[in-house]
């Protein structure tokens, strides 16, 4: 046949002529082929439950603790009631991961001679300020270097100031239990 087509081969066609056979054998030889295929295709849904296999789940979660935690305890010191601020940081409230477990922190290890006290933040250009007036209470620099949270107005040293504890020494388990009214009921 030439490769170029004229205007009367586009539209032509051609069928299959299809031709139907009366015989028992050819008729009988289709359908047990028809029934042998079928039953293997069935046997194979059925028994070994292909449809059904599940993979095994390989993931993993990441949880990332970001900020500091300000707590405001009331104690009562020769009779008098103080109010105590305590910042923690990320370090102080995650633990590492062991296994497939979720810790809560419900208890902290308490270091005798350590106190919170107020000192002025690493000095970096949002953290120093001329007038009071560039400082909020409150305020938290995302940037900054250590865990920082504005607890007074400015005295144009450092603007912010940070609650740290310090300095180190040997750990012993806290006399009373974290615990809040609301959990205990």
């Amino acid at each position: 046949m030439p490769a170029c087509c004229s205007c009367s081969d586009v539209f032509q066609y051609e069928t299959t002529k299809v031709t139907r056979i009366q015989s028992m054998n050819y008729g009988t030889i289709k359908w047990f082929f028809h029934v042998i295929v079928f039953s293997y295709v069935s046997f194979a849904l059925v028994s070994d439950k292909l449809y059904q296999r599940k993979e095994p789940v390989i993931s993993s979660v990441h949880t990332k603790v970001k900020g500091i935690a300000e707590v405001k305890e009331e104690i009562v010191e020769n009779g008098v009631k103080k109010l105590v601020h305590s910042v923690f940081d990320t370090a102080d409230y995650t633990f590492p991961l062991q296994g497939n477990s979720f810790f809560v922190m419900t208890n902290f290890l308490k270091t005798e001679g350590q106190e919170q006290r107020l000192c002025p933040e690493y000095p970096t250009r949002r953290t120093l300020c001329s007038s009071d007036r560039g400082c909020k209470k409150g305020w938290m620099d995302p940037q900054s270097k250590v865990p920082c949270v504005l607890l007074s107005l400015c005295t144009c040293l450092p603007c912010l100031v940070l609650s740290a504890t310090g300095p180190l020494g040997p750990n012993h388990l806290s006399s009373t239990p974290a615990s809040t009214p609301e959990s205990d009921s």
